[in-house]
């Protein structure tokens, strides 16, 4: 045991998961197979391409197969695993032979398994303790990899993250696994994110942190990733998507953290792309120094444009109408509101009652200002091209401000 451990701790300094297995499999005389909480295959010293009736039996393109998994669940096998944190031989296994299964562990939650089917040398009681040190190194290269999950719903998570990097594209393929894990989906979707001001904070906070937010949004899945906690809405309909991220902005008020959320979309296998929106939104807010508790892709378009055509060096300045521009050289040379009161009633739909409200004037006052605009810049206000021309303007300038500030 001590050369063969050896071997193990050689492997862990210079190579890799894959040489793993294989000292596994040249020790114990059978294949191994490591794979993570959600059952993807992270290695395997024989692969499915072999002539061989169990692992036909056992591995389905990355996963295994669907009909294994079922088979763990009803004999409680991963309950054990997780319970019982050593190696034990399992009888009468899927494919018709004994198997060794090995929890991995990282911070003391099921991070993957190694299975290793006896199809060609017979068990020791030796074969048992030598697994419980492969699973330790497992665990170790896990690490040194970051390819493991620290939540509690590990083969949930698991499954998230592979969807999220794309390991999981096929819709079929993703439909089975979210019935093989006993994951309900409902149609409308959104991807979620959430940052934290805080710095330092150790993984129970962010845990802790999780597990309230996952209850908060009810969400089908959840998972710690990048420095964010990264979740699945999922609602039945778009009313009830619109009452959950209501919520969101509460729960993040309160709690002073970020977030993020991407378009509603029905399409699972498209989260990648919408979570790669919820990525670069956060990204942006985080350049231009702005602080808010949530963050809408939807709200924040025009910024993404802007952003774009600022790192391609495309200038912004000849894209503000002049109008705006003779209105503000006006206020500053008169020490008047002009383009403040313009861009408030283009924000409120050309709406002189709101517009008044939201700047805390006089309706006199307004309608002063109104004609004074109308005097210098001679334009129809209920015109929608005219309009968007403004409202485009004002974006540019906020876009500017933001940068300056930074």
């Amino acid at each position: 045991m001590d050369e063969r451990f050896t071997d193990i701790l050689r492997s862990l300094y210079e190579g890799s998961l894959m040489d793993l297995a294989v000292i596994g499999s040249e020790v114990l005389e059978n294949p191994v197979s490591v794979v993570n909480a959600s059952y993807r295959i992270l290695t395997t010293s024989k692969t499915a391409s072999d002539d061989d009736t169990f692992y036909n039996t056992f591995l389905d393109k990355n996963y295994i197969a669907e009909n294994c998994v079922t088979w763990l669940g009803q004999n409680r096998i991963m309950t054990r695993l997780g319970m019982e944190r050593k190696a034990f031989i399992q009888d009468h296994f899927p494919g018709g032979c004994r198997m060794i299964c090995s929890p991995v562990s990282v911070n003391r939650i099921l991070a993957g398994i190694i299975f290793v089917p006896e199809l060609h040398r017979t068990f020791t009681d030796e074969d048992v303790r030598f697994c419980d040190y492969l699973a330790w190194a497992v665990s170790v290269e896990m690490q040194k990899n970051d390819d493991y999950i620290i939540q509690d719903d590990s083969a949930g998570e698991s499954f998230f993250d592979d969807l999220l990097e794309q390991r999981q594209a096929d819709g079929a393929e993703i439909e089975a696994r979210l019935h093989s894990l006993k994951i309900h989906i409902k149609d409308y979707k959104a991807v979620l994110a959430v940052t934290f001001k805080e710095k330092g904070m150790s993984d129970k906070m962010y845990m802790t942190l999780q597990k309230g937010l996952r209850e908060n949004c009810k969400s089908p899945l959840c998972i710690y990733k990048r420095q964010a906690i990264v979740l699945l809405l999922s609602e039945n309909t778009r009313e009830a998507m619109d009452k959950s991220r209501a919520s969101i902005e509460d729960f993040c008020r309160y709690r002073h953290v970020n977030a993020g959320i991407s378009r509603v979309f029905t399409d699972i296998s498209q989260t990648p792309l919408y979570y790669g929106q919820v990525l670069g939104l956060l990204s942006l807010a985080d350049y231009l120094c702005m602080d808010r508790n949530v963050y809408d892709f939807e709200d924040f378009l025009t910024y993404h444009l802007l952003h774009h055509c600022t790192e391609n060096n495309i200038g912004l300045d000849d894209y503000i109408s002049q109008d705006i521009l003779t209105l503000k050289a006006y206020d500053q040379k008169h020490d008047a509101q002009l383009s403040k009161t313009l861009h408030t009633y283009m924000l409120n739909l050309g709406n002189a009652v709101a517009t008044v409200k939201q700047l805390n004037i006089h309706r006199n006052t307004f309608y002063y200002r109104l004609n004074k605009i109308q005097e210098l810049i001679h334009s129809d206000l209920s015109n929608g091209e005219t309009c968007f021309r403004y409202i485009l303007g004002y974006k540019i300038l906020d876009y500017k401000r933001y940068r300056e500030l930074r």
